[in-house]
């Protein structure tokens, strides 16, 4: 079976058509950072049980607290093809000088089992690690679980 030169080019333009399709969906997948933020950490999983992931992204936000820059969480979910803000938190994550002698306390994010599981540590003398869980359920994140540790340095004179 013979093929023509015009069959190949054809097929060739095609693809490349194609191609470009796939690639401009990929740009509409993109996430606009706010300005002046910084992100720290980023997750995809499915949060509200729909079986279609959401994206959760911790910023800085360089805003000055008390104890250091504001952190933020937003929730993304897809919309037609693009990611639309869906959910934002302010004071899950604890600033970025909360942790005392050790730094910042945030150690990251995860998604086990649809919940935003969060963690920091800080401390001097004394060591601390927090652990929040938080589910989607009747229409909003709730606490459903803290885990909290602490322990106490011990230095020989």
């Amino acid at each position: 079976m013979k093929i023509s030169i015009s069959t190949c080019v054809l097929v060739l333009f095609l693809f490349s058509f194609m191609l470009c399709k796939s690639q401009e969906n990929k740009k509409t997948e993109r996430i606009q950072t706010p300005k002046h933020f910084k992100i720290l950490d980023k997750k995809e999983g499915d949060l509200d049980n729909d079986g279609v992931f959401e994206k959760v992204i911790v910023y800085d936000t360089e805003k000055e607290t008390d104890m250091g820059t504001e952190r933020q969480i937003y929730i993304y979910k897809k919309n037609h093809n693009k990611w639309e803000l869906w959910k934002k938190s302010v004071g899950a994550i604890l600033p970025s000088e909360h942790g005392g002698m050790m730094g910042d306390p945030f150690e990251g994010i995860s998604i086990n089992k649809n919940c935003i599981v969060i963690n920091h540590s800080g401390g001097a003398r004394q060591r601390w690690h927090y652990t929040h869980r938080f589910r989607f359920q009747t229409g909003k994140f709730q606490l459903i679980g803290a885990t909290w540790s602490n322990s106490k340095l011990w230095f020989p004179l």
